[in-house]
């Protein structure tokens, strides 16, 4: 329960980020936390010429039944051009759209995420099997360009991770020769964001010694490749190896103990091999720090992988579990990123960032069922009962950095950020705030049930709270979302209703229980004692409706505001907001409305 607690009240920050100062080096792997960037997914017209909706609809329509992913990414940032509509829709009517990794526009957006949320890179996955194919290897050559163009615009780095999962007999050969394309015609490495470590570019290579490669990808034909990077190779082929490896390595024999001496690092993979905090506890002990303890005695670096959650309910047809791991809103996640720090690693592989067809995607996804296709078996962030924004994952990657750099300590529940309810209102209200300057802002909300006069009912909803400087004046935002399903679950008994804001302000004012106040009674304000704006003041609000009135006190706020004055501004479909200004002295409230009356307004 205290992770739950913790945790919900985490990590909301705002969507908008400023530009970051954190820039990674090239040269070392030391220090990194690095994403797995899948790049497969494809829309039939993005002028590739495969007409596939590559792993997302498994060659079907584009509809639930042929659906080969689970996570619904958040697609209202995506360029226009880079998106095609399913057959899908949102609650709201309008076509579900995806977007394709061959269009730039796509990629670009992914690391733009990056670098706001102040994250390394990428490691680029490139599949054996995909690359052999003339549509296969079109698309993904395509998706190295985008990387390589879209890290050294954003300043992050990357390098190739092979996967050879179903490559067969001749996994060798092919790893070899599309290794030196891309060295020689792509120019992999010698472009300013590819990453380096121990003097050389890195390369991953993904599968050796699983159960499902060995008998095509034998411990002789390991060795010799790995030799033949690291120095029977012309020099400009020559690389760095990562090896990502199976969990159970350490059993292994010493053939291939042999083999994972000579590399570089390993990354043993831990996707789905436990499904909670008590899991991720367990899989530390007997895997993170012995695996850890050998590769220091060995020489070798080692780099964990973690995870948010897992669900392949789509890609598996209904045979698995529909959120088979959950994500228990970052709690899963961050206990196993708390543990492998605290084990002493230097880098973190993060499983990963765009990978939807197994619900591991860390980047931006739909925050609630209001932004993925309705009555459709997709996961959204809420699906725990929580409701977050879209970059949750974002942010948790980044506090992982944070702290793996040193500039944060390693918490086990970590510290909720500034201002998180706030912005969370004002993102699912599409609301703007300038923030008065002589204003001190706090979310932690009054719990002594305060209520201007004794007889009249209380307004319980998202609050925050401004004090002026000098104490004068204090300020209390109350949201209310009631025109939108976003907040459902979430508005208390306040259900939308044209009316609801007029019959607000006229039960404040009358002072009489709000449950009480009857929808004919008081549908309309009484324009005598609220200040109803005018369109000319509506248009500085971008509001439908606004106005301000004297509200009657006979129970001061704090024992010491004997004053209140009410401002509300609705919007249809975007619900209510109430400031609430408490005061004595009338110049003060004069000179503080002046600094605050317009801090909020509603988006286009």
């Amino acid at each position: 329960m205290k992770a739950a607690l913790t945790i919900a009240g985490f990590v909301l920050m705002t969507l908008t980020v400023t530009a970051q100062k954190y820039i990674p080096t090239t040269n070392t792997l030391n220090g990194k936390v690095m994403f797995g960037y899948q790049g497969w997914h494809a829309t039939p017209n993005d002028g590739s010429g495969n007409g596939v909706w590559r792993h997302y609809f498994g060659g079907g329509m584009p509809d639930a039944k042929n659906a080969d992913f689970d996570v619904w990414p958040d697609m209202r940032e995506y360029p226009e051009d880079v998106t095609e509509a399913t057959n899908m829709h949102y609650p709201d009517g309008k076509p579900a759209k995806l977007y394709s990794a061959y269009k730039y526009g796509a990629v670009d957006l992914h690391f733009k995420w990056m670098q706001e949320h102040e994250l390394d890179g990428v490691f680029e996955q490139r599949f054996l099997s995909d690359v052999r194919g003339g549509g296969g290897r079109r698309h993904f050559n395509q998706v190295v360009r985008n990387v390589q163009k879209a890290s050294e615009k954003y300043q992050r780095v990357y390098c190739i991770m092979y996967d050879i999962s179903g490559a067969g007999k001749n996994w060798k050969r092919d790893l070899v020769k599309d290794w030196m394309f891309l060295v020689d015609s792509l120019n992999v490495t010698n472009g300013k964001s590819y990453l380096h470590h121990n003097g050389k570019p890195l390369l991953a290579i993904w599968g050796l010694g699983f159960d499902h490669t060995i008998p095509f990808a034998s411990v002789a034909q390991a060795d010799s490749l790995i030799d033949w990077f690291h120095k029977n190779a012309p020099k400009k082929y020559q690389a760095t190896i990562m090896g990502g490896i199976n969990d159970t390595w350490m059993a292994h024999g010493d053939d291939w103990k042999a083999v994972y001496n000579k590399m570089d690092v390993i990354s043993p993979w831990a996707v789905g091999r436990f499904g909670d905090e008590q899991g991720a506890d367990r899989f530390r002990d007997r895997a993170i720090v012995p695996d850890k303890a050998y590769c220091d005695a060995h020489n070798v670096a080692y780099m964990p992988v973690i995870f948010p959650g897992f669900s392949w309910y789509n890609l598996r047809h209904g045979k698995s579990p529909f959120n088979q791991i959950p994500r228990e809103y970052g709690t899963f996640y961050w206990r196993q990123s708390y543990n492998a720090i605290e084990a002493g690693v230097k880098m973190i592989y993060i499983a990963m960032f765009d990978e939807i067809d197994e619900g591991t995607a860390m980047y931006k996804a739909a925050p609630t069922a209001a932004e993925r296709p309705a009555g459709e078996k997709f996961l959204s962030l809420d699906q725990d009962g929580v409701v977050l924004p879209s970059d949750w994952y974002l942010q948790l990657a980044q506090a992982t950095s944070n702290v793996l750099r040193g500039n944060a300590k390693n918490v086990q529940y970590p510290t909720m950020p500034k201002d998180f309810q706030l912005n969370y209102r004002l993102y699912v209200m599409g609301l703007n705030i300038n923030m008065p300057k002589n204003f001190i802002g706090t979310e932690k909300p009054d719990t002594e049930n305060y209520s201007p006069r004794p007889d009249i009912g209380v307004l319980s909803s998202s609050v925050y709270k401004l004090t002026s400087n000098d104490n004068h004046v204090v300020v209390k935002l109350i949201f209310f979302a009631t025109d939108t399903s976003k907040m459902k679950g979430l508005v208390g008994r306040w259900i939308y209703n044209k009316d609801n804001h007029q019959r607000i302000m006229n039960s404040l004012i009358d002072g009489k229980y709000l449950d009480k106040v009857g929808f004919n009674k008081f549908g309309i304000l009484d324009s005598s004692r609220v200040n109803i704006f005018k369109p000319d003041e509506l248009k500085k609000y971008n509001a439908d409706d606004a106005g301000i009135a004297d509200v009657p006190v006979t129970n001061p706020y704090k024992g010491i505001y004997h004053k209140l004055k009410v401002l509300y501004m609705y919007k249809k479909g975007r619900g209510e907001v109430y400031s609430y200004y408490y005061y004595n002295d009338d110049a003060a409230l004069r000179k503080y409305l002046n600094e605050t009356r317009y801090m909020l307004r509603y988006n286009d």
